[in-house]
Parts: structure tokens; C-alpha cells; sequence
């Protein structure tokens, strides 16, 4: 083939349809499906990220490294990739681990149960970041995310996304949990995405970086303290705060052992 009609080719092939804004453009080579500051505390001193997976006889073992977090190629355009997609991961990175001024109370209500309130937080931006990350994992085609079918509410929540509609509180909220408290447990630890559908309808279950990310996707039979504990109109969220049978029932429910007590 002649050079110029490979490069032609190339050209052609590289032009593809943006999965967030539905252009035909020049779509970048790797996008997060996660973003990488979210493996933060989980990188190891060569900025490489252990997987930690199970073998037949439920021993653990880590057999695999990565550079980065999980990401995926000609996806999104690079205006949706660095500057919609982008502006939020830049604002989630701030709240997350420090360089906003939000105000941080630990709590332990009636019932016993410790969370941390974060308010001040700014409502549209936190929470449309937080879909972001249900999104990118429903359109993505790596087996880490084959649990992930959002079916119509992929337009949906993509929709809200360009347009910078964050709904209101109870539309897809998510529940943050976290087991960083327990010193014991493995925080290096990340799972593939599950699926719950109970008498709550459906939901998904997300684990990154010690922390437990319930999404409620049906908008029927929503629990009262997950709208409680979502982050709402005013800027506010209950960070949950798992004891150790809490996190251990986590950790069995996405790779069937028990981390805490193996």
C-alpha cells in the first residue's frame, strides 16, 4: 500500500465518534476509565499499582502491576477527555485529598454509627464527577467493567454530563464509604465493579482506594439513609466510616475472601 493512502487510512480511523459529546473527531489514545489520582495511596514507590486477586484455594496473591489505573483508547474527543471530563477530575482531586476549603466533621450519631460530614462542597461539580465514573466504566469494553449496563441511563447520565446537569439529589445518588479508618485493612486493594438487585431495586458497586462507592441507579424503593448520605443540593455528604465486620463483608462480597481475617 502507498504511504500516503496508509496514512489516509490512519487519518480515517482515528476520526471516530466521541462516546460523550456524539461528534465525529479525533478521538486521544488513552482516557481514565478511573482516574489516576484516585490510586493515590494505593501506588507502590515505582508508581505502579498492585491488583490483588484470588486463586482457587482463596489465597491471596498480587499478579499484577500496573503504571496507572485502568484506562481505555479512542474513546473521547480530547475536548471531552481534558476539558469536561477533566474540569471535574481536577475539582474531585481537590476535595478528595485536600486543596479546597471544605469543612470535615467526624461524627457518631444515636445508633453508633461514624461518619464523617463534608460540607462546602460544591454540589454540581462533585456529583456530576461522581456519574462520570459510572459512565466511563458502562462504555468502556475491558472485562474489569463487564458488570457495568447502564442500558438507558447511559444517554441519560451521559447527557447530564455534557450539559452540566447534576439532577437533583435523588437522581442516581451514591453513598460513600470508606475502610481507611482500619489501619489492619488493605487499602492497596481495587475490585471490578458488581451488581446488586434486591428489594432496593438496583445498584453498583464500585471499590477504589479504601473507599466503597454504592450507586443507586433505579429511582424506585431509594433507601432513606442513602439519601441522607448522598451528597446533597447543599453541598453536604456523609462519608461513611465501615467498622471491620462492615469492611470484611465488603471485601467478601467482591472477591469472596475475607482480607481481614484470611
Amino acid at each position: 500500500m502507498h504511504k500516503s493512502t496508509t496514512i489516509k487510512a490512519k487519518a480515517i480511523k482515528e476520526t471516530m465518534s466521541c462516546k460523550l459529546c456524539l461528534k465525529d473527531k479525533k478521538l486521544v489514545r488513552q482516557s481514565h476509565i478511573i482516574p489516576a489520582f484516585m490510586y493515590k495511596d494505593i501506588f507502590d514507590e515505582k508508581h505502579r499499582l498492585f491488583e490483588v486477586t484470588v486463586t482457587k484455594d482463596k489465597d491471596i496473591i498480587k499478579d499484577r502491576l500496573r503504571q496507572t489505573g485502568a484506562n481505555e483508547g479512542q474513546i473521547l474527543c480530547q475536548s471531552c477527555d481534558n476539558e469536561v471530563l477533566g474540569k471535574l477530575e481536577r475539582y474531585a482531586s481537590l476535595v478528595l485529598f485536600g486543596g479546597v476549603p471544605i469543612k470535615l466533621q467526624n461524627i457518631t450519631d444515636v445508633k453508633g454509627m461514624k461518619y464523617t460530614l463534608c460540607e462546602e462542597i460544591d454540589y454540581a461539580k462533585f456529583k456530576l464527577f461522581i456519574l462520570s465514573l459510572l459512565w466511563r466504566a458502562s462504555i468502556s469494553k475491558l472485562p474489569d467493567y463487564n458488570n457495568v449496563n447502564l442500558g438507558p441511563h447511559e444517554d441519560k447520565i451521559r447527557q447530564m454530563i455534557l450539559n452540566s446537569n447534576s439532577g437533583g439529589p435523588i437522581k442516581y445518588p451514591c453513598v460513600m464509604a470508606s475502610y481507611r479508618n482500619l489501619k489492619e485493612a488493605p487499602h492497596q486493594f481495587i475490585g471490578s465493579p458488581g451488581l446488586v438487585k434486591d428489594g432496593d431495586g438496583f445498584r453498583y458497586l464500585f471499590l477504589i482506594g479504601g473507599v466503597l462507592y454504592i450507586f443507586y441507579v433505579s429511582h424506585h424503593n431509594i433507601p432513606d439513609w442513602a439519601d441522607e448520605c448522598a451528597i446533597n443540593s447543599n453541598g453536604e455528604l456523609k462519608l461513611l466510616h465501615l467498622t471491620k465486620k462492615g469492611a470484611s463483608a465488603v471485601f467478601k462480597n467482591f472477591i469472596g475472601v475475607d482480607l481481614l481475617n484470611n
